[in-house]
């Protein structure tokens, strides 16, 4: 289907991001929006160049994470009836998974537990440990040569 070069408009951006946040492929949501929708370099343009809808583009592909959350808990569901097919069912997985996780970080991306968990370093502390191992493994401190900042 061959798309117009149109100029932006609001409603039509609207129909794009509603059917990116349900799931769709930009090129399916294109193919939704039918002879109103824009060329894909259209649609980039106006990424560029509409501040509003690139915040509700953003919002969308934002909301298409939650879809494919959905969608991995019904597959789930589905593996289980069907456990022959359990290999394609955890490459699809796998592929929403980083999809979700490249759509909303906050959310579904990895968590890294332990660098919360940890406390900033104290430099007295970090000092004392310094000596001890140094007199634990017979180190003179005259060999150690301290570390230099850098300018």
């Amino acid at each position: 289907m061959t798309r117009r070069a149109g100029h932006y408009v609001a409603r039509t951006g609207n129909m794009i991001c509603e059917a990116i946040a349900l799931g769709a492929t930009l090129e399916e949501a294109l193919e939704m929006v039918g002879h109103l929708a824009p060329s894909v370099h259209s649609f980039w343009r106006w990424l560029d160049e509409h501040a509003d809808f690139r915040e509700k583009y953003e919002r969308a592909r934002t909301l298409q994470a939650d879809m494919h959350a959905d969608k991995m808990l019904e597959m789930s569901r589905d593996v289980i009836t069907r456990p022959t097919l359990a290999n394609a069912y955890r490459v699809a997985v796998d592929i929403l998974k980083w999809q979700a996780e490249i759509r909303n970080r906050e959310r579904y991306g990895k968590k890294d537990t332990d660098a919360k968990a940890k406390k900033p370093l104290d430099p007295t502390k970090l000092r004392q440990e310094i000596k001890r191992l140094e007199s634990e493994l017979g180190v003179a401190e005259s060999k150690v040569q301290p570390l230099r900042r850098a300018k």
